[in-house]
């Protein structure tokens, strides 16, 4: 630094001490109370400017620093997926763009057989210890029913928290007759505490997690194990969703969801689901489904159900009526009493020609079980004349290695 420099410095300097001497000045006249003295202040002044330089160069980088970590921020895409499982102080918060990730998590048990130049027939089973035999049972009639020269079916089994690994094995006994994928994922037992249904299963409630855990599918079917196939079901998986987040068979008594003072157009079953995952991924509805389940559990009278229909609000579409038709009896019931309740325009020949020649049978609203050897009523207190379901059960189940166990567990022999 030259004379003339250090000159100026100290000129400034010495401008500085007079502006302060002036604000000194000013303070004591208009406050005595609190004087303040010359040296106090020129004391803390006392600040070169040499040493000023390296606090702010260092401001400068903190500000810079900041503004970066804040681009990153607010420039990450809104995917976090919250409040997927909390139990046992274990807490899994995920991204949604990491899906391998995601899939490892709830993964139990991998089917890692390559299977080429096969369209793909994907289906999802929801499950616990006692559910066992009638899946086996409805895997085995879609199996039989499969084109087995076009198509390989690939079922992904939801299974409760405490299922037993040994059932693994009645599963995979298919493998033995068919050519299939059998993939098994764990769900927690976060719903486990809400309220359910008479049998006291949280089973239903695991399908909300389907989109969630296998976000990288177009679309799977997904069944309840009561349900039987009759037909290939290559034709679910050209259908085109018109824009719906799902399809189904439309259910009856959709007045049920007045209690939420929402009109929806099309209220389906929760026991026969097309799910259109590539859009519930898009739109952020896998996530919202099991945050609207928790949060409003005490409120779904439908449990699950209510909650998919809510969610998915009026993008539901109607699967055609011989995919999931009910075991409600004959063509007058329907005529009578299940059209009214439905709500929407049946076709009747549609109508006719599904009970005559269903693709899949939901068997839904008769008790007892129609796999028991007790006569059954459905919710009309109608005896079914359109389908011998009892004797279908069994015609599948003898296709099985546990034909044996089954009869034993279901068929109570009457005493002599």
């Amino acid at each position: 630094m030259n004379k003339q420099k250090k000159n100026d410095l100290f000129s400034l300097m010495d401008e500085r001490k007079n502006f302060i001497n002036l604000d000194i000045n000013h303070v004591s006249k208009i406050n005595n109370a609190k004087k303040i003295t010359k040296e106090k202040i020129e004391k803390n002044c006392k600040i070169s400017f040499d040493n000023k330089t390296p606090y702010i160069i260092i401001i400068i980088i903190l500000c810079i620093i900041i503004l970066i970590l804040l681009g990153i921020i607010f420039s990450r895409p809104n995917n976090e997926v919250k409040l997927v499982y909390k139990e046992h102080n274990e807490v899994f918060y995920t991204n949604k763009s990491q899906s391998n990730e995601l899939k490892s998590l709830f993964l139990f048990k991998e089917d890692k057989t390559e299977i080429k130049d096969k369209n793909k027939i994907r289906i999802c089973y929801c499950i616990d210890n006692n559910s066992v035999y009638p899946t086996l049972v409805s895997m085995t009639s879609a199996l039989e029913n499969n084109d087995k020269e076009k198509n390989v079916i690939i079922f992904y089994l939801f299974v409760s928290h405490n299922f037993n690994k040994k059932k693994v094995e009645i599963f995979d006994s298919l493998k033995k007759k068919y050519l299939v994928k059998i993939h098994y994922y764990m769900i927690p037992p976060r719903f486990n505490r809400l309220r359910k249904w008479t049998w006291g299963t949280a089973t239903v409630y695991f399908k909300l997690y389907i989109p969630l855990v296998l976000p990288n599918l177009e679309r799977i079917l997904y069944l309840d194990a009561d349900t039987l196939i009759y037909q290939d079901l290559s034709e679910l998986f050209t259908l085109d969703f018109h824009g719906n987040y799902a399809m189904g068979y439309p259910f009856h008594s959709v007045k049920m969801i007045n209690r939420w003072n929402k009109k929806l157009v099309n209220y389906i079953n929760g026991g026969v689901i097309l799910f259109n995952i590539k859009k519930i991924t898009k739109d952020n509805k896998d996530a919202e489904l099991l945050k609207f389940a928790l949060k409003n559990h005490k409120r779904l009278f439908f449990l699950e159900q209510d909650a998919l229909n809510l969610v998915f609000f009026n993008k539901t579409g109607l699967l055609p009526l011989k995919y999931g038709i009910y075991l409600f009896g004959n063509i007058t019931t329907y005529r009578k009493k299940v059209k009214k309740e439905l709500r929407v325009h049946l076709n009747e020949t549609e109508l006719i020609d599904a009970l005559q020649k269903p693709a899949l049978l939901h068997l839904a609203g008769c008790f007892p079980k129609v796999w028991t050897n007790k006569k059954y009523k459905n919710c009309f207190k109608d005896t079914s004349v359109c389908f011998k379901p009892h004797k279908d059960f069994y015609f599948y189940a003898n296709k099985t290695d546990y034909a044996e166990k089954i009869i034993k567990k279901y068929i109570k022999k009457k005493k002599t």
